[in-house]
């Protein structure tokens, strides 16, 4: 049998919706926080690489609860499933804003405050391994120099969505039932929409 904890973390939209018609903030607040984590994860997950040691992501977790306050009014709770994606939702118009503001700075000055970590070099260059099963390019041999700074372009020029699957597949190393649970949908779902974002960066590459 679960714990009530166990079950009220499962319910987490019914408490917020409820505490939102009583007017009771402090629940609000506490259902918010209870999902830091997973908002700043997928959050994370759709920024560019080159912007996440640019951007704060207390910043946006604070930026996101305003907008579940601000829209509480305009919401209908139906079921967990549907308030996580309200909550997602919300996050990623956060996170596009964000970017909007960031990549009006010089992609220069981007490069210079924000070079990517040794792990995420690791994983572009293993990224790069999956797309082109092992062979660097047709055409040529390429430096791992060229493979970094070329993945990082071609990541970071993803679509949102597509660039947080990659990033919870290869950076994050998710399962796709995984994914498909933190963004309640079916594994199946999540594998289609990754192969389109490998295709994406497949592409990519054949222009080198």
């Amino acid at each position: 049998m679960q714990n009530a904890d166990s079950q009220n973390e499962k319910k987490l939209g019914l408490i917020f919706s409820q505490a939102a018609k009583a007017g009771d903030l402090e629940t609000m607040a506490s259902v918010v926080a209870s999902l830091s984590s997973d908002i700043q994860r997928y959050a994370s997950a759709l920024l560019p690489v080159r912007l996440r040691r640019l951007v704060d992501e207390n910043d946006i977790h604070q930026e996101v609860a305003l907008k579940l306050f601000d829209a509480i009014d305009r919401y209908t709770y139906q079921d967990e499933d549907r308030f996580r994606h309200w909550v997602f939702n919300i996050t990623r118009f956060v996170v596009l804003d964000t970017i909007k503001h960031y990549t009006s700075k010089k992609r220069s000055e981007q490069e210079r405050v924000s070079e990517p970590t040794k792990t995420e070099m690791e994983s572009l260059t293993r990224l790069w391994q999956v797309i082109t099963s092992g062979d660097p390019t047709p055409s040529r041999q390429v430096t791992e120099r060229e493979i970094i700074a070329h993945m990082l372009e071609a990541v970071d020029d993803l679509k949102p969505e597509y660039r947080a699957l990659i990033d919870m597949r290869h950076f994050q190393e998710m399962t796709f039932e995984q994914i498909g649970q933190e963004l309640r949908q079916s594994p199946d779902a999540v594998r289609m929409r990754y192969n389109r974002a490998i295709k994406v960066l497949q592409e990519s590459i054949e222009q080198i």
